[in-house]
């Protein structure tokens, strides 16, 4: 994030860090840019394995890291304030990608410490899905 907002800062925007856990800010004009470097509690921080693990393509004529659905998951999955939620998108990610999905990684990333918060999104899938089974690689 440092080097980051470094960039942005030397390129003209204005930059500030806004949640130190999670969250700083480019300005130009009307115009902002989210630099998003962990989940709002510090859990799901942007680190080597999430950069390891993204694929690269072109967006807006530049490389850029995208974010793997495994990272996704396991940042949104921490996002469980009042007044945000992100199980939906949660959802949707196993919905369309639970096939694809590495799920090995998907618990190690929680671990010993959260795999109940993985679990109650599973649960709480087959209540928005009824009719659809979480797609794993076995089945």
């Amino acid at each position: 994030m440092g080097r980051g907002l470094q960039i942005l800062g030397q390129a003209g925007y204005r930059t500030e860090v806004t949640d130190p856990l999670w969250l700083a800010k480019a300005f130009a004009g009307p115009y902002f840019i989210d630099l998003i470097f962990s989940s709002g509690n510090g859990i799901g921080t942007v680190d080597e394995h999430w950069r390891r693990r993204a694929p690269t393509a072109l967006v807006l004529d530049r490389e850029a890291l995208i974010v793997p659905a495994e990272e996704m998951i396991w940042q949104k999955a921490f996002i469980q304030e009042r007044e945000r939620f992100d199980g939906a998108d949660i959802h949707h990610l196993i919905r369309c990608k639970g096939a694809q999905l590495d799920w090995e990684h998907l618990l190690a990333r929680f671990g010993d410490r959260h795999w109940e918060v993985l679990l109650v999104h599973l649960i709480t899938f087959r209540f928005s899905f009824p009719a659809r089974r979480i797609r794993s690689p076995s089945g």
